[in-house]
């Protein structure tokens, strides 16, 4: 098993005045959604003494961000900016957690928001299970004009607190803005590897959940900003975020009863649906690297079985393996882990 490194450490706050609230927004190159960001917040503001809300800037290129603020927040959103790009937005969440004072620490991502109650239930689960440092919401999937196109799936295990992260192994259903984790927990056991470009949060909130424990709420509390320009689409056409899925998945060996196995098998199945996906609408450039990962996680009895279901002789190139996995996939029904694509 690969060794990585402990991830950052969290300086404790030394202050013994404290807000119970951090609501600390990460930001780089986004003014469009940024206004309802903030104020669904400040819907919801405690006041200073509760509430830090505080938008962290990584050096923006593009509009003025500071002038946005506080004409948004009326000086009561604080504002800083790096002086210069700190690296990529696991890096700037590190440093949200970093300036946060408050007990409860939520990043909100400068796109999505917050719906009516977000601070006054999770206020109620943190006191009613202070031993406890993950707590997370069911999330609405929203488009760029914030209508509706999906919800996270109810986490119905983790309504009653615990600390088994295992449910979580093989696909993560806990949304980023619906998580709360209190600042105690990255003081003891660090923020965000920086190493994991995409799948940061899941490796977070797995070792939150088995270190320290935690609680769904079983209410939608929270929206989550889905479209084609975000950095998750273009991870998507890239492959890089199930590449990333892979770095997580090395991680995730020290904990028990999870199965790298099972785990590579089931990003070696996301990989070929997108490779189809992608094919079904001419993304010629994304389909390649899904592909090409699929071949590369495939074992040699699958790329074999694969080419004798075409009526290939010999090896092919990406390109024609490509247009061998959207044949398939078109001409069959949804295959199954168990089936030609998993490790038999």
């Amino acid at each position: 098993m690969q060794q990585f490194s402990s991830p950052p450490a969290i300086a404790a706050v030394e202050s013994d005045s404290r807000p119970l609230w951090s609501v600390m927004i990460p930001t780089y190159n986004n003014i469009d959604y940024l206004a309802q960001t903030l104020e669904s917040v400040l819907a919801q503001d405690l006041g200073p003494e509760q509430m830090q809300i505080e938008v962290v800037d990584n050096a923006s290129t593009q509009g003025d961000i500071a002038a946005f603020v506080q004409r948004v927040g009326k000086g009561r959103v604080s504002f800083y900016r790096h002086p210069q790009s700190v690296g990529g937005c696991m890096q700037n969440f590190n440093s949200c957690i970093q300036r946060s004072r408050g007990q409860l620490v939520h990043i909100l991502h400068s796109d999505d928001y917050v719906l009516p109650g977000f601070y006054q239930a999770y206020s109620k689960a943190a006191a009613a299970h202070p031993e406890k440092a993950l707590f997370v919401c069911r999330v609405f999937d929203v488009d760029a004009q914030g209508n509706l196109e999906d919800l996270s799936p109810r986490l119905t295990y983790l309504e009653h607190p615990q600390n088994d992260p295992s449910p979580q192994f093989y696909v993560n259903d806990i949304r980023f803005p619906g998580v709360v984790v209190r600042r105690s927990f990255y003081e003891a056991f660090g923020g965000f590897y920086e190493h994991i470009i995409h799948a940061h949060d899941w490796e977070l909130w797995m070792r939150a959940l088995q270190l320290k424990g935690g609680l769904a709420i079983n209410e939608a509390l929270a929206c989550y900003r889905v479209f084609p320009q975000s950095s998750t689409a273009k991870l998507f056409r890239t492959a890089a975020n199930l590449h990333d899925v892979l770095r997580v998945g090395q991680v995730f060996q020290q904990y028990a009863n999870f199965d790298h196995r099972r785990f590579i098998a089931d990003v070696r199945l996301r990989a070929y649906w997108r490779a189809g996906d992608f094919l079904k609408v001419q993304d010629i450039e994304a389909v390649l690297p899904n592909a090409q990962l699929w071949w590369s996680l495939a074992t040699p009895k699958q790329r074999i079985k694969l080419l004798l279901t075409m009526g290939l002789r010999s090896d092919k190139t990406a390109m024609q393996l490509v247009a061998l996995l959207a044949k398939h996939r078109f001409s069959a029904r949804k295959p199954q882990p168990s089936l030609s694509l998993s490790v038999s």
